[in-house]
């Protein structure tokens, strides 16, 4: 806690309880303009990640370089997912060579992720969208599929724009940039398991949008960044038709308007890094309503063209709904909060955290209306882009979510012996705890990571997929099985990692759901078939 002299700001914080600095006032104290409602800079809520909704996100990683005085960050290959009650790591099977993520967008129903990519590193770390050979592309979260997008763009240097088309008129669609003055929509049926791509059409032309920002498009709301206009365009005809410059609703005045913009999935919320104000008479110092300078974000009302102009001034202080601030133990120095992103429940902001000091990094989970702040990474790591997804608001059964596998089916511990939490240790083995020595052939072999492709982590499984020849030892009536075996420990390919599809193999094995000893151990993918019984080689057994 912090105390000291009349005037001083006293502020306590404690998990899950509000963080609201209170004015030590006393007589020599000069009284402020009162602060919005609206505005949270002195109501921070520290959340416990037990306590978030279930759900999940998806994100990519960059590691750290120094370039003179400068430290860089590097994008990472991959595609990694988490749930969000825990942060366990995974790849998401399909991404390991996907480089310069970026855009990444979850599907309505929680089976997709869209992003786009190259194949390989950009040549300048600080300008990862100049890479030609960018594609859009579509991946099942259960690593069963990758597609890429029939995108018309001529080298890919122009795809600086992309996500899902929310209630578009023509049922699904993903929407791109041809270029910075052209967005295209192509029609995507995600129904039938692959994706089934129709028409392309134009929905946007003749407006220059910031390709170096972020879209979101939904209805006939589209949401993204210019330089000295608004950033509110309508698409006549319910989203039937073609925006252009008439359909743009303008400030009274050229106004910068912030960053890091996002939209609902609803299209009515407009979300972004706030811009800086001018002082006015009659409204508090803006710079105590609004976290400039990346220190959270705003929340306002989507303005349609028919609707009249204002001030920027007035749009923000007239209409905002919320302005979030971080913590104020995050505020000084150069803590940047930004990559803003609505999850699927509309009260639910997801960004990441990059600082030039060590430890203030990730993501946070920012529930607007309370301004509850939960971290969900390790405060080291690099995470970007991240995109989140909340199971009760899609309307479905938490069980029928195959992506929350990641709290269900990542729990291989490869160590032999150990019980799992609460067995008693020495106690007789159940069932589950029995062993199990099986010859079995090898019939489906994961490609293996490298410690390159896991960076930052530094362990990493495989599922493999066999066929039982014989059961050696105790019993097992099925016949196809999947089996989970160390592929990195401490940052190293292990030797034998890698095994032969139709070789045969005797191994000693235990259910995998007996070992929750290693629920953070990065895997590479689940089972190909989630209705397999899975094990854990604990040893190879002699032959």
């Amino acid at each position: 806690m912090k105390t000291g002299l009349r005037g001083v700001l006293v502020f306590v914080i404690i998990s899950g309880q509000s963080l609201a600095p209170a004015l030590a006032g006393g007589s020599g104290a000069h009284a402020r303009p009162a602060l919005p409602a609206w505005c949270k800079s002195e109501q921070v809520i520290a959340g416990r990640q037990e306590d978030a909704p279930e759900g999940f996100f998806v994100y990519s990683l960059a590691s750290l370089r120094e370039r003179g005085r400068k430290l860089i960050h590097v994008n990472l290959p991959g595609l990694y997912r988490s749930g969000l009650r825990a942060f366990v790591p995974s790849v998401i099977k399909g991404t390991e060579t996907d480089h310069e993520i970026a855009h990444v967008d979850v599907s309505d129903d929680g089976l997709w992720v869209l992003y786009s990519a190259t194949l390989a590193p950009a040549e300048d770390p600080e300008q990862p969208m100049a890479c030609r050979g960018r594609r859009l592309v579509l991946c099942r979260l259960d690593g069963r599929g990758r597609y890429e997008v029939p995108a018309q763009t001529e080298d890919g240097r122009s795809l600086r724009l992309s996500g899902f088309y929310r209630r578009s008129p023509y049922g699904g669609e993903v929407f791109y940039s041809r270029n910075n003055a052209t967005i295209l929509a192509v029609v995507c049926d995600l129904s039938k398991g692959a994706p089934r791509f129709g028409a392309t059409r134009v929905v946007c032309a003749g407006i220059d949008w910031d390709g170096d920002d972020c879209m979101s498009i939904s209805g006939s709301h589209i949401h993204g960044r210019l330089a000295e206009l608004s950033r509110y365009v309508t698409i006549p005809g319910g989203g039937k038709g073609t925006a252009g410059p008439d359909q743009l609703w303008r400030f009274t005045g050229q106004s910068k308007f912030g960053c890091a913009v996002t939209l609902s999935h609803d299209g009515g919320l407009a979300v972004s890094n706030p811009t800086q104000l001018a002082a006015r008479e009659g409204c508090p110092d803006p710079s105590r309503c609004f976290p400039i300078w990346h220190r959270g974000f705003v929340v306002l009302p989507f303005k349609e063209h028919t609707q009249p102009s204002m001030d920027i001034a007035d749009h923000y202080f007239r209409e905002a709904l919320s302005a979030n601030w971080c913590a104020k133990a995050m505020r000084p120095g150069n803590h940047d909060f930004s990559q803003w992103y609505v999850a699927n429940d509309r009260r639910y902001v997801i960004g990441r955290q990059i600082s030039r000091k060590p430890g203030a990094y990730g993501c946070w989970l920012v529930h607007w209306p309370d301004n509850t702040w939960t971290r969900l990474t390790p405060a080291d790591t690099v995470a970007l882009g991240p995109a989140a997804f909340i199971v009760a608001a899609a309307g479905v059964a938490p069980a029928s979510q195959p992506v929350q596998s990641d709290t269900a089916a990542s729990r291989p511990g490869l160590g032999a012996g150990q019980a799992p939490p609460g067995v008693p240790a020495g106690s007789p083995p159940g069932p589950e705890l029995r062993r199990l020595v099986v010859r079995a052939r090898l019939i489906g072999a994961s490609p293996l990571p490298t410690p390159r492709t896991i960076a930052p982590y530094k362990q990493a499984l495989v599922f493999n997929t066999y066929r039982v020849e014989a059961v050696i030892e105790g019993e097992l009536a099925d016949r196809r099985i999947a089996v989970a075996h160390w592929a990195i420990r401490e940052g190293k390919l292990l030797p034998g990692a890698g095994r032969d599809e139709g070789r045969s193999y005797v191994m000693r094995l235990e259910r995998l759901s007996t070992h929750g000893e290693l629920e953070r151990t990065t895997r590479i993918d689940g089972p190909d078939d989630p209705s397999l019984p899975a094990f854990c080689q604990v040893e190879e057994a002699p032959k």
